[in-house]
């Protein structure tokens, strides 16, 4: 965990912080296990590296007691391992496994550190975009109503009518902090109209992405959609342009998609799309970058870094 600003008296739990997240994950392990209704109830230690990312990137200043960090570490806890539960009764035993652990690591019970509902940490509170704790809601919805504002008036064609009120300002907030993180994708579950591509459009204007989904049509084949999938590859990669690629299960039209997103998500690429005359073209544009990076100018080096600044930059929002 990165310390830096961090008094000496909240650097000294860094043990108890590691020891809390692992025993956490491991009770999920053992007690939640998938079933056919909650398929995705899996956890691994992806999960666990992404409460400690969650951590590193608070705003130290705003953290300058115990009771502080612990609701940091409670809020990462959360996001990064609560919320695909899918029903209360989850969530609530899920608060019962943190108070436990809080105690045995901490020596606090969780009401006296979460006294009301649950803990709120955005970046859009700001003009620094430093991610801290939202202490007013009101204040949030204002900075978020502010936020819309300016989407409505700067991007062409994409007025959103969406009232700000609660569940919007904890959704944004959550995919701004996915989408800011390397490698961060999300899976929005929910029934159609209930915000899910308009908080995302919210999100990637906030953190300034571009968002970037596919124009359905009649014909729209997967050679289309291999299309698509360059242009997008090509801006994150050649490009370096952090990007929102949001689509809906309505869009997938062919079961071939599915494998696609997933090459996408776990290795950057969809093998052999790119032709040589493109990965020409991605190799001339990257060869200053490397230079400037130290990296290694080879064609394969050059190829491996445009690889990796697509998993960097493009951020995959499925809406189902």
């Amino acid at each position: 965990i990165c310390t830096k600003g961090y008094p000496s008296a909240l650097r000294s739990m860094v043990p108890n912080i590691v020891t809390a997240t692992v025993e956490v994950y491991q009770t999920l392990v053992e007690k939640l296990k998938p079933t056919p209704e909650k398929s995705h109830y899996t956890f691994n230690l992806r999960d666990v590296s992404k409460v400690f990312q969650g951590i590193a990137m608070a705003n130290p200043a705003r953290i300058q007691d115990s009771t502080k960090l612990i609701r940091l570490w409670v809020h990462e806890t959360f996001r990064a391992l609560a919320d695909r539960f899918v029903d209360q009764n989850d969530e609530n035993w899920f608060v019962g496994v943190l108070g436990e652990v809080m105690q045995s690591q901490f020596k606090v019970s969780y009401k006296s550190v979460v006294p009301d509902e649950n803990v709120l940490i955005a970046d859009f509170m700001n003009d620094q975009r430093l991610y801290e704790e939202v202490d007013d809601m009101k204040s949030a919805r204002a900075a978020l109503e502010e936020q819309l504002d300016y989407y409505n008036q700067n991007v062409r064609g994409g007025q959103m009518d969406l009232v700000i009120f609660n569940y919007v300002i904890e959704h944004v907030a959550r995919i701004c902090r996915i989408i800011k993180q390397p490698f961060g994708s999300a899976l929005l579950i929910g029934v159609g109209g209930s915000g899910r591509t308009s908080c995302t459009k919210l999100a990637t204007k906030i953190e300034e992405y571009d968002y970037i989904t596919v124009t359905m049509s009649k014909d729209y084949k997967r050679t289309d959609f291999l299309d698509d999938v360059k242009n997008v590859l090509m801006k994150a990669g050649k490009d370096g342009i952090p990007l929102a690629f949001t689509l809906a299960d309505t869009q997938i039209t062919d079961e071939a998609f599915i494998e696609d997103i997933c090459n996408l998500l776990n290795t950057g690429e969809v093998p052999g799309l790119l032709a040589v005359d493109d990965l020409d073209t991605v190799t001339a544009a990257l060869k200053n970058t490397a230079k400037e990076m130290g990296r290694e100018i080879s064609r394969d080096g050059l190829v491996s870094l445009f690889v990796e600044r697509c998993r960097i930059n493009m951020h995959i929002v499925l809406c189902f």
